[in-house]
């Protein structure tokens, strides 16, 4: 359509900095789609209903269009099928979060988006992040509050037109193949003004919404390393480079997973987090050692296959502290090939980062960035 047309080819030409980014995610095809009540994307293809794009003015195809490539940048459909069960309010929680920056980049939206300080969302601060106002509006539905989603602007989870066209490309593909994309442009960019003025959104973006059980995979693939090695056959041989592999069984290593039992997280979550991490790592040959802890050590299993879950225990010190439970870690017989620790990251952590690759399992919303390690999200 020439509405969507005209808004491509003026992101494409812009010199506003702030949109350069977006400008490089163009290659995100659109799609005419009558079943669509207005436009949304599942980071793969926007879809817009025609009669939308007819209804609305230049600068608003413009402000929409911003609008779902901001979805994709900040990986809100990447996520989106870890929260199916509140998918009405992960879409609000991520229109309030994009709309308020594009209000302040002089974007012009749609009469009825909706925005922090205006109308049923008139106590709503401006220029927080979707995961903050995600923790806000569960919270406030809590307490007895109902919001509705706009119409405008919704996301699906990656993947999801995929699958309606019966494309074997499974939900997970999809998520990884939006995440190399948005890193790339990343790279891309890396140095510039045109990444100083979104890249910090994005950048937390990449590193906050991978879901942590993406990096268990990795490292159990890493620490199980059964298989052939690639090993000289013979001086002679290997003087011009010749090599076969041989079947010579190597070494698997040992798993650490920390769970915060301060009570900021809930027993079930904590219960299914060590259930998903002892599935996917419970074929190991090393030992997975489970420390329970606030802010010391409050209990140290070591698991073994076949054994029922230890009982996760309640601590009562208050708060919750990294410090000593590390400590631990370091003077056990066991030397760890990585460590999975479960936390709201309210905690105070080690001053030396220790010598273990560590994975910052969080709770969504979680704001504070641990000195060491890698940070993913965790949304059980």
């Amino acid at each position: 359509m020439e509405k969507l047309k005209k808004a491509r080819t003026r992101l494409l030409l812009t010199t506003d900095r702030k949109l350069v980014f977006l400008a490089h995610m163009l290659t995100i095809p659109d799609r005419l789609d009558e079943s669509v009540e207005t436009a949304c994307t599942d980071g793969t293809v926007i879809r817009w209903n025609p009669e939308f794009v007819d209804s609305l003015s230049n600068d608003e195809v413009f402000g929409v269009l911003v609008h779902e490539l901001m979805h994709i940048a900040l990986l809100h459909t990447v996520i989106a099928k870890q929260y199916a069960e509140q998918f009405d309010l992960l879409n609000i929680a991520a229109d309030l979060a994009i709309n308020s920056m594009l209000d302040d980049a002089g974007i012009v939206l749609t009469a009825d988006c909706l925005m922090p300080g205006c109308g049923t969302y008139a106590d709503f601060p401006a220029m927080k992040s979707m995961e903050w106002y995600m923790r806000e509006l569960q919270q406030q539905e809590k307490n007895g509050r109902k919001f509705v989603a706009s119409a405008a602007g919704a996301i699906e989870p990656a993947g999801a037109d995929a699958a309606r066209a019966g494309d074997s490309i499974t939900a997970e593909l999809a998520a990884e193949q939006i995440r190399a994309k948005v890193k790339g442009i990343v790279g891309k960019l890396r140095g510039t003004e045109s990444l100083r003025h979104i890249g910090d959104a994005i950048t937390a973006a990449i590193e906050s919404k991978i879901d942590f059980r993406v990096y268990l995979r990795k490292f159990r693939t890493k620490i199980t390393k059964g298989g052939s090695d690639w090993t000289r056959l013979n001086r002679r041989l290997g003087a011009v480079g010749i090599t076969a592999p041989t079947n010579r069984r190597r070494t698997v290593g040992n798993v650490c997973i920390l769970l915060d039992v301060s009570g900021s997280i809930g027993s079930e979550t904590l219960s299914q987090s060590l259930r998903e991490t002892v599935d996917v790592f419970g074929q190991i040959a090393g030992d997975i050692v489970i420390v329970q802890h606030d802010t010391k050590v409050q209990r140290v299993d070591v698991w073994k296959r076949g054994q029922s879950m230890p009982e996760i225990v309640r601590a009562a010190n208050g708060g919750t502290c990294h410090v000593q439970p590390f400590e631990s870690i370091e003077a056990m017989s066991q030397k760890f090939d990585c460590v999975i620790a479960f936390t709201d990251l309210d905690t105070r952590f080690p001053a030396v980062a220790p010598r273990v690759p560590v994975v910052w399992a969080v709770t969504p919303g979680a704001t504070r960035k641990p000195p060491f390690g890698i940070v993913a999200i965790n949304t059980l």
